[in-house]
């Protein structure tokens, strides 16, 4: 059934996004230690020359997180492209499963409605939909 593997790719694209903003947090935080913080007169100790190697470390740093951050966005772009195709199929579907599927999570119909347009009575639809809830839950796991 097309709407299973619309769901899987739903939480790959999920989780690609997650880890995206996960990176771009990391990228925050250590732009974050770069700025200046209030002076602190209960210490003695004056480094000489430590800007320079935290700016050399805040650079090799950002280095490596732009890096990750172009992977992880291509891989977000990947499974977007992927979800979008299998939206598609899943649109073009004719079996049962798939077009209440459709009309009721995508396209946001009422059980009433998806009875009317496919003639199948509304508990029929209901019990359809359960099962597909029940799927979708086994499947989160």
């Amino acid at each position: 059934m097309e709407w299973e593997e619309y769901e899987a790719l739903k939480r790959r694209y999920s989780e690609s996004q997650k880890a995206y903003d996960e990176i771009l947090s990391q990228k925050l935080e250590i732009f974050q230690r770069t700025q200046p913080t209030a002076v602190q007169y209960d210490r003695d100790k004056i480094m000489a020359g430590g800007m320079e190697n935290a700016l050399e470390s805040y650079v090799i740093q950002i280095e490596r997180i732009d890096a990750r951050l172009r992977i992880a966005d291509e891989i977000m772009q990947a499974c977007q492209s992927r979800l979008r195709l299998k939206e598609e199929d899943l649109r073009a579907s004719t079996e049962l499963w798939d077009k209440i599927y459709r009309m009721r999570f995508l396209e946001r119909l009422r059980v009433v409605k998806i009875a009317e347009i496919i003639h199948y009575s509304e508990p029929t639809i209901w019990r359809i939909l359960r099962k597909i809830e029940h799927t979708r839950k086994i499947d989160r796991k």
